[in-house]
């Protein structure tokens, strides 16, 4: 099945594709709510971070564009010395986009999410004309325990990772295997490598 405007509207299409997709593979007993914003059990000392992810085409070797918005968020909070809890989730879809393919997108998120020992508490979903394109914005909230220091020069030592990380991305987009408008693209490989020097 197509995408349609319909989709977005708000109305049957809207609940169908909700209740079909996410709440199918996202489920949680926080999300399950279905209400207007998630009431979670808080922290003294949080971190919070947001990204949006364009990559184009959504598949690429060894992931997607799903498993991709999860290790990359999920990584931001790692920096921090957080640890990882909530995520949200905003999909902007064009008008034309397969099911199937968004629900493959999905599945995948759910399963990185897992990996991740976070839960995916809210979202939100858009459709807008276009050529079967999708973008996502997540947003997450880790917990900074109170014996961990956020050292600013510690995370430079790991954004140096994420650098060269950055430069495998470019010859990967230049020798056409994929391309991504993201530097993003490269917290695939570094985010449970940097989850463990974190824990560490």
């Amino acid at each position: 099945m197509k995408i349609t405007m319909a989709h977005g509207s708000g109305g049957k299409s809207t609940d169908e594709l909700i209740d079909k997709i996410f709440a199918k593979h996202f489920s949680n007993e926080i999300l399950d709510k279905m209400e207007d914003s998630a009431l979670v059990e808080g922290g003294k000392k949080m971190a919070f971070t947001t990204d949006s992810f364009v990559v184009d085409p959504v598949q690429f070797p060894g992931g997607n564009i799903g498993r991709l918005c999860i290790c990359g968020t999920v990584n931001d909070l790692l920096m921090r010395g957080a640890i990882p809890k909530y995520l949200t989730c905003g999909f902007i879809i064009e008008e034309g986009a397969d099911t199937d393919e968004l629900e493959e997108i999905v599945k995948s998120m759910a399963e990185t999410a897992r990996e991740s020992k976070v839960l995916i508490v809210a979202g939100d979903t858009k459709v807008v004309q276009g050529r079967g394109g999708m973008y996502i914005n997540t947003s997450g909230i880790g917990f900074i325990p109170e014996n961990v220091m956020c050292c600013p020069s510690y995370s430079r030592g790991l954004t140096l990772l994420n650098s060269s990380l950055y430069f495998l991305t470019r010859a990967s987009r230049r020798s056409g295997s994929f391309h991504t408008q993201s530097r993003k693209a490269s917290l695939i490989a570094c985010c449970f490598c940097c989850a463990s020097v974190v824990a560490f």
